[in-house]
């Protein structure tokens, strides 16, 4: 990862506001949009500098909430700067403009894992547990440099040519410290912890654990453990012990960590070194 080397750029008023010329001017050819949210959308594109595939992250600042712009993105920038981890997504450029900034990254060629689970259906749990294992590697590393993600989820987890893990999307990521508590509602409902549905005081990192249990559970089982109909609904069914599918004929030694993970009391729920150390992760 070398993403804290990616290069930052504030170009005047009079900048081009088309998007080819920006990024041309920088070395980046645009190709079509494949993905797009309410105030951002992703190109694919060609880096001639690094003569490689590039996706391309566009934010408009004329559409973005004022928090999102206040809050939000100046964390997501300063960390995507800061962060070097060969599973995460390369940064290559930060070009910032006064009505867009773009995010020029390495493309994932194969995708995301939800897209590999809608394609190929579920994984074995060898499969599985070598997913999980990088999963938990880039977690491990962000959590040791005092950063939590926040919105861990299958979507964000991108794969390289090797389906290799890069996690990728920092736009809810945050600093913390031992100790620190967060009160913002953030995430995807179906990764949420229920304290973070809550809108309780929560530790972050304790937040991520509940999205990888049900990451997990993903990869094996090929939906979500629970209805998220309504938060309502929700936070009752999170409070019940985890069901599986018979179908799915998982061993003791998986539900029992997805159990661990996905457990309302905070104090008792499994840490990184209790999955590390757990059973079904060292299983040979």
């Amino acid at each position: 990862m070398t993403g804290g080397n990616a290069k930052s750029t504030i170009k005047p008023k009079h900048t081009p506001v088309n998007v080819e010329d920006v990024l041309l001017n920088q070395g980046f050819e645009v190709g079509k949009t494949i993905g797009e949210g309410a105030y951002s959308k992703v190109k694919d594109g060609w880096s001639n500098l690094h003569n490689k595939q590039i996706a391309i992250k566009i934010i408009s600042l004329k559409d973005a909430p004022g928090r999102y712009q206040e809050k939000y993105l100046p964390r997501e920038l300063d960390i995507i700067r800061r962060v070097k981890h060969k599973r995460v997504v390369e940064v290559l450029s930060v070009i910032e403009c006064e009505a867009h900034v773009y995010i020029v990254m390495e493309k994932a060629v194969h995708g995301d894992l939800l897209g590999r689970i809608e394609l190929f259906g579920t994984e074995t749990e060898k499969g599985a547990r070598r997913f999980f294992k990088e999963i938990i590697e880039v977690l491990e590393y962000f959590h040791e440099e005092g950063i939590a993600h926040r919105d861990l989820k299958c979507e964000n987890i991108l794969l390289d040519q090797n389906n290799h893990v890069k996690l990728s999307d920092f736009t809810f990521a945050r600093d913390f410290v031992s100790g620190d508590k967060c009160s913002t509602f953030c995430g995807t409902l179906e990764y949420i912890a229920p304290e973070v549905l809550r809108e309780d005081e929560y530790d972050p990192k304790i937040a991520d654990i509940w999205s990888l249990g049900v990451i997990l559970y993903l990869l094996l089982v090929g939906k979500g453990p629970f209805n998220t109909e309504s938060i309502p609904k929700l936070l009752k069914e999170q409070t019940e012990e985890v069901t599986f599918p018979e179908t799915c004929n998982l061993s003791k030694e998986v539900k029992d960590l997805i159990k661990s993970m996905l457990t309302v009391d905070v104090e008792k729920r499994a840490t990184l070194t209790d999955i590390l150390n757990s059973d079904w992760m060292n299983h040979l």
